[in-house]
């Protein structure tokens, strides 16, 4: 996260819970579909845990918050694993396959553990498109 951030969901959300005291300031606006996320101070490389409720889903996220002064728009849907996909990015050391829901990151060095979004991958692993991947602080899939 690196500054203000719009989550959008298309259900109404229900509970967010997030970071630490004095870290971040969260609003609902009325339609209740969207979560708004202020940083109020700098977490560095330790990330945060947000778990965020709609009426027939729960999701769990992390994030850091970084500085940076642009307003950020993320649309939220539920993620499910595809069947078929596309190359969207290949890399020595990974591959990040896009499907119509989700992407499919694909560790190439089974000797390295490969972090993206704070999750290791030791060989695969699947996450819900519309939210950036990351390696360390560098998107590589907005």
């Amino acid at each position: 996260m690196n500054g203000p951030t719009t989550l959008q969901f298309d259900e109404q959300v229900e509970i967010v819970q997030a970071g630490r005291a004095g870290e971040i300031s969260i609003s609902i606006p009325t339609s209740r579909k969207a979560v708004v996320i202020n940083p109020l101070k700098d977490t560095g490389d330790d990330p945060r845990n947000m778990v965020i409720i709609t009426k027939n889903h729960s999701f769990n996220l992390n994030y850091k918050i970084v500085k940076s002064d642009h307003h950020q728009f993320l649309k939220v849907k539920e993620g499910a694993i595809d069947s078929s996909f596309k190359i969207k990015l290949e890399t020595r050391d990974f591959r990040v396959l896009e499907g119509d829901k989700s992407y499919m990151v694909i560790n190439q060095n089974p000797k390295k553990a490969l972090e993206i979004n704070h999750q290791s991958i030791t060989s695969k692993a699947y996450f819900s498109k519309g939210l950036p991947l990351f390696q360390g602080s560098q998107i590589i899939v907005k």
